[in-house]
């Protein structure tokens, strides 16, 4: 395995300096400018800054040794706690809403949820279950008002129906 040594050279020192500051929790817009990148709409910063930590394989290598490293760290540490990652999530679900990115959010939430020990079929949800017992209730009353109608038809056509014998009295 390539040693954290070497992929850092061979990153510039523009992308170092984005590397550590991502894993440091600054938004990557932000961290692209900071790190001394340079365009001319924030538009841009967001998708270069993406694209350079995605795209690009020696950065990418250098950002996934560098993580690792500052996990194991932690955790020989002992700093890497259920409540750090938490803590860690809800800025990666912050960071998700400042750069408008719908399925960062979604993943962040999701990771929480593993965290807590929710599932989603399982989680408490009061909305859901309040909206189930109203979504029951109307299909009663749905089901209900439906057997009055097919009830008031039959009552109509019974009503419509003449019984009496056809020609007189037909008595024997």
């Amino acid at each position: 395995m390539v040693k954290l040594t070497e992929l850092r050279e061979e990153c510039n020192d523009r992308q170092q300096v984005f590397v550590q500051l991502v894993l440091s929790g600054v938004s990557r817009g932000v961290a692209y400018q900071q790190a001394g990148f340079v365009t001319e709409k924030p538009i841009q910063r967001q998708q270069n800054a993406s694209r350079l930590l995605t795209k690009n394989d020696k950065v990418k290598a250098y950002y996934r040794a560098l993580r690792a490293e500052k996990m194991e760290l932690a955790l020989k540490a002992g700093q890497l706690t259920r409540n750090s990652q938490l803590i860690d999530l809800e800025r990666a679900k912050r960071l998700a809403l400042e750069n408008s990115n719908a399925s960062h959010y979604v993943k962040a939430v999701n990771e929480q949820n593993k965290i807590k020990g929710f599932h989603t079929e399982l989680a408490p949800n009061a909305d859901k279950d309040a909206l189930r017992k109203l979504l029951k209730d109307g299909e009663a009353a749905i089901i209900q008002e439906y057997v009055q109608d097919r009830m008031r038809e039959k009552a109509k056509l019974v009503e419509s129906v003449d019984i009496t014998p056809k020609g007189g009295n037909n008595a024997v």
